[in-house]
């Protein structure tokens, strides 16, 4: 009687410990959505809140920056010229032409690549990119080559020159160096582009064109007067 007693609780205990394994399953076939559904709630808050701080540290940073003397896009089929690995394209190339204006103290670059003649899917993607950089960004400069100056001119993007010019980029209006052209809303020719190609500070800056360099002034810039002196600047160096 009393073996049979005590199988009868070693059994109980044995059905004991097996309960909660089942409840287990029977909590996790009924409520792992929730759980999962918890988890990537959390996930995705940690990720909006590491956003944030990123966002609110690099705006702390351009806040310590000074104010930017000149905005430049360089769009067109241009490479890169530089072993320095250890900076992006756009900085190198902000410090390299802060090397050439001592008195300036910060360039902001934008580096845009594309072909104008798309011979493959990458090329196709380089135009679509370049759509949507000329539609979002407004630099105060353009820097181009021949073939993107030809398709950005036609969309009034650039300021004639003719009127604001002074010193050597005036006297580059009346030379070869100067990029003519007629929107639909001009009655003849202006000159919408400097060619800076022959200068010697070219060599300076870590990019290199399929041909011509180009500056442009975006049509609504507040900077035309230091855009000028940016092309004086290359065209004063021989």
């Amino acid at each position: 009687m009393r073996l049979n007693n005590s199988m009868r609780r070693n059994t109980e205990n044995i059905k004991t410990w097996r309960e909660p394994p089942k409840k287990v399953d029977h909590f996790w076939r009924y409520y792992k959505f929730h759980v999962l559904g918890g988890v990537a709630v959390i996930a995705l808050i940690i990720y909006a809140v590491s956003l944030y701080i990123d966002h609110r540290e690099e705006q702390a940073r351009l806040a310590s920056l000074p104010p930017v003397d000149l905005s430049v896009m360089y769009i067109g089929e241009f490479y890169m010229n530089s072993d320095d690995n250890k900076t992006g394209t756009e900085e190198q190339i902000e410090n390299a032409l802060l090397a050439q204006f001592p008195d300036w103290k910060r360039f902001k670059v934008n580096f845009t690549y594309v072909a104008m003649e798309a011979k493959d899917q990458m090329d196709m993607a380089s135009q679509q990119k370049a759509m949507v950089m000329l539609a979002t960004e407004k630099p105060d400069i353009y820097i181009l080559d021949k073939g993107t100056f030809n398709w950005i001119a036609p969309q009034g993007a650039f300021l004639s020159m003719d009127d604001i010019a002074t010193g050597r980029v005036k006297d580059a209006l009346q030379t070869n160096a100067a990029f003519k052209f007629q929107t639909k809303e001009d009655t003849a020719e202006h000159v919408y582009g400097i060619d800076i190609s022959r200068s010697s500070l070219i060599k300076n800056i870590p990019v290199l064109a399929k041909d011509n360099i180009i500056v442009g002034i975006r049509v609504t810039s507040d900077k035309s007067e230091k855009a000028m002196a940016f092309i004086e600047r290359f065209l004063a160096a021989k």
